[in-house]
């Protein structure tokens, strides 16, 4: 094969892999992609903010060393980028059943797809992520003093394969039973600890590694710390249970707490819902105060926690 000829095949290759903004037609012109759908157990769902990754590759690897004093390259086994899909609004139904299996300790893979629509709903790219399995799910930094966030729920895919099967037809479009892609309030709930006068939340994240290899046992989940930032004056019940939980060492399962963070839109209609189990506190303290008066300090309190569920809106 000449060089010319590999070049050509090499970018026919990389063409196929690239979601492009259009695609050409066979008479010579092309189609521009308006918008994508994800597809997940044969149901198409819009409400995707954005998408990125998911490119095919492989490591180049260096031989000894030939006569010429330089090695001997060649590429390595195939391997897929990760996905990471961005949604403004609650996840599709199959993605929040999915993402609870995941955190309930099992591996479960799933074949998705990001379908391209042309302004006629006509889907014109696909692009197929095989075995995929989720590597990691983030939600947004929470601030009360804000009159809203962007509801920006991060979905990261390791999938096993990709495949550009051929698109054609008008998919269908299931709800996602969301209520809008805008978080202008959010609700913390502990029992027996105050939450009425909760200033932020970090972000939370949860990480669930993929094996390269569906077959081997899953590594074991990260879910991420919860930072709470609260007034000093709405501190007591924190500091009581620090107290009881750290300081006097009452730390058994039996004092560890559930709780729930709800996700609300403009309207009160919950978004999601982020339920949690065995919350244990292991730090408070002042921040931000100021010696020579002005602002008033804030308590930081940082809790773990050993499992969480999704919960999401039922469609109307």
């Amino acid at each position: 094969m000449t060089l010319r000829t590999c070049g050509l095949a090499f970018l026919g290759v990389l063409l196929t892999c690239l979601p492009a903004s259009s695609q050409s037609r066979g008479g010579g012109g092309t189609t521009r992609i308006n918008g994508y759908l994800l597809k997940i157990n044969d149901e198409h769902f819009d409400g995707m903010k954005s998408f990125d990754g998911g490119s095919m590759w492989a490591p180049v690897v260096n031989e000894t060393k030939g006569a010429t004093g330089a090695p001997k390259k060649h590429v390595g086994a195939p391997k897929c980028e990760d996905l990471t899909l961005v949604f403004d609004a609650a996840l599709p139904k199959p993605m929040g059943d999915w993402v609870n299996a995941t955190w309930l300790g099992g591996s479960p893979r799933k074949d998705i797809s990001l379908i391209g629509l042309d302004r006629d709903k006509q889907a014109v790219s696909s692009r197929e992520f095989v075995k995929a399995g989720i590597a990691e799910v983030a939600f947004p930094k929470l601030d009360a003093s804000l009159k809203g966030v962007e509801s920006c729920i991060t979905v990261k895919l390791s999938p096993e394969s990709i495949r550009t099967p051929k698109a054609e037809g008008k998919p269908s479009v299931s709800s996602m039973a969301a209520n809008g892609g805008f978080i202008s309030n959010f609700s913390l709930e502990i029992p027996g600890l105050d939450c009425s006068s909760v200033v932020t939340i970090e972000s939370i994240v949860v990480k669930s590694p993929v094996t390269e290899a569906a077959s081997k046992k899953p590594s074991l989940i990260d879910f991420s710390n919860l930072k709470i930032t609260l007034p000093e004056s709405g501190g007591k019940t924190w500091l009581d249970w620090y107290d009881d939980f750290v300081v006097k060492g009452n730390s058994a399962d039996g004092k560890e707490k559930s709780g729930q963070l709800s996700f609300f839109d403009l309207n009160r209609g919950l978004v999601v819902r982020v339920k949690f189990a065995n919350l244990g506190i292991c730090r408070i303290g002042q921040i931000g105060g100021s010696a020579v008066g002005g602002s008033s300090p804030k308590l930081l309190a940082e809790l773990y926690c050993e499992g969480m569920e999704l919960e999401l809106p039922t469609a109307k």
